[in-house]
């Protein structure tokens, strides 16, 4: 239902770009509404539409970063009737009522700090994991970032090639490692692959051969409430202490 008491804006929409199986909005935010749109990396957008005589209201996790230029949103296609409109009706040049960022799954940079950030996601959570840790390795040199992502098969699996790029860029500041559901053709940009499920049995090979938890300063956990209950008791589990751990849900 929509919300009143919310403001929300015209923003233009200047491109609706593919990206394994989800539909990637390049927001253009003019000069008068920089300040209100300013956001942080972790946040989301509120988009509002008329859909079947219906307004809806959705968030959508921001995937964009602020150090670069457009603020855009990943909306994975067969996620309700505002993803169907958005995917078959939306096109560039539209205009979309658009609410201020909100959300208070942040992390505050700071440019000095050596840390070694795990990002741990299924489906598609990595898209706020993909702002926080473009945003975390850009202003913090000194930073590394694992990120763990359980998913169906690298077709669905949002930003695949563009992490590749990143990783190939920065080297051992990036992993990535990958949980395919089903185990179907195709490469997955050469990065670390396990098939099944993302469970104890799982996350105990990846610990033993992708990464130390000891040496985890901050865990970041996305993904429906149940699963982010799920993960985080995983990786408590494997040693990780809670306090160690944030999800999206805190």
């Amino acid at each position: 239902m929509p919300s009143p008491a919310r403001l929300f804006f015209p923003l233009r929409v200047c491109g609706v770009a593919p990206e394994a199986g989800a539909s990637v909005l390049t927001f253009e935010v003019p000069q008068r509404l920089r300040s209100a749109f300013r956001y942080q990396s972790g946040q989301y957008l509120t988009l509002r539409a008329s859909v079947g005589g219906e307004q809806l209201e959705r968030q959508y996790a921001i995937c964009s970063a602020p150090h670069e230029a457009p603020l855009q949103v990943a909306i994975k296609h067969g996620q309700g009737a505002m993803a169907a409109w958005i995917q078959h009706r939306l096109a560039p040049g539209s205009e979309l009522p658009v609410a201020p960022p909100a959300g208070a799954f942040t992390v505050a940079a700071e440019p000095a700090r050596r840390r070694h950030y795990l990002g741990v996601c299924i489906g598609s959570g990595v898209t706020a994991l993909y702002s926080l840790l473009k945003h975390l390795l850009h202003s913090e040199p000194r930073s590394r970032f694992t990120l763990l992502i359980g998913e169906q098969d690298h077709a669905s699996t949002l930003f695949l090639p563009a992490l590749a790029e990143l990783r190939r860029r920065l080297g051992e500041r990036l992993r990535c490692v990958l949980v395919f559901s089903c185990a179907r053709p195709g490469a997955p940009a050469g990065l670390p692959l396990y098939h099944g499920r993302l469970d104890q049995d799982t996350l105990a090979r990846i610990c033993a051969r992708e990464v130390d938890l000891d040496s985890v300063d901050l865990a970041l956990v996305v993904g429906s409430p149940a699963m982010m209950d799920e993960l985080s008791g995983l990786l408590q589990r494997a040693g990780l202490p809670r306090q160690r751990i944030r999800t999206a849900g805190d």
